[in-house]
This record gives C-alpha cells, sequence and structure tokens, in this order.
C-alpha cells in the first residue's frame, strides 16, 4: 500500500520537540523522508531520527539557527546533499519571550521577531524555492510553535 508521502522530502523547523517534532514524526509515518532541524536539542533530535529509521523511515537531524541567514542556507544544502531535493517545507520553529512586558529588551524582541518572522518566512521561503521550483507539488505551510504554546 502507498502512503501519501512516499518519496517527498519534508524539512521541519524546530523539529527535536514539541509540535515540529510531532509534525515531523505524522510526516514520517506518511512515507516522507524528514529533515530535523533543531538549534539546541540535539539528542531530542538524534532520539526522533533513530525512532522514524526503526519504523522503516529515512531522517536526517540538522542544526540550524534559523535567524541566521548562513545557517539556512547550510540547512538547505544539507537536505539536497542527504536527499537530492526538498518538497515540503514546515516553518515550525518559533520561540516566545516570557517575562514581564517592561522587561523585554530590544535585544529580545529582535531575536524573537528575527526567528519567528524574518528568516524562516521571508529568507527561509526565498531560499527554498531555489530547491522546489521545478515541482509545481511543492509545500510550505506555517505555524507557530510559540504562538501555540501561548
Amino acid at each position: 500500500m502507498s502512503t501519501p508521502l512516499a518519496n517527498k522530502v519534508t524539512l521541519v523547523t524546530g523539529a527535536s520537540r514539541g509540535i515540529g517534532q510531532a509534525i515531523a514524526e505524522s510526516q514520517a509515518a506518511n512515507g516522507a523522508n524528514v529533515v530535523i532541524n533543531y538549534v539546541r536539542n540535539k539528542g531530542f533530535a538524534e532520539d526522533l531520527v533513530h525512532r522514524i529509521e526503526q519504523n522503516g523511515g529515512q531522517a536526517l537531524a540538522v542544526q540550524a539557527d534559523v535567524s541566521s541567514i548562513a545557517d539556512l542556507e547550510a540547512l538547505f544544502q544539507a537536505t539536497i546533499d542527504q536527499f537530492g531535493r526538498l518538497d515540503i517545507l514546515v516553518n515550525s520553529a518559533g520561540i516566545m519571550t516570557t517575562k514581564p512586558i517592561e522587561q523585554i529588551t530590544e535585544q529580545d524582541f529582535e531575536r524573537e521577531f528575527a526567528i519567528n518572522v524574518r528568516r524562516v518566512h521571508r529568507r527561509g521561503n526565498r531560499s527554498s524555492f531555489q530547491y522546489q521550483r521545478p515541482r509545481r507539488s511543492a509545500r510550505q505551510p506555517r505555524r507557530s510553535a510559540a504562538l501555540a504554546r501561548a
């Protein structure tokens, strides 16, 4: 029996835990090869790769800070190097500053905006198009783990 995402390649940012992890697991369960992006939780990402592989899927964990253009480019390149293409990009990485508003600094705000909006939704999507353009079936669902936790 064929699975809905057989032979597709999905990149999930912020996939080492939470909603991103659940999305990555779902994509793999439906037949996709999955790239699991993480920033600090290497152990969680590697555990997820192991679980996916134990269930017959293929996965790759890649460390990248989505607020960094250089890291985003390296993330897309690692995806292409491993799987040869990118079909689905799920922007799941997100942060939320959890201190009183009067204590939020300009640096806090800029980092949150860079991760939640600027890099992933602008530069990340633009970068991924060079790998997705030839296929009309390419998808880029957008969601925010930070807002889901609010």
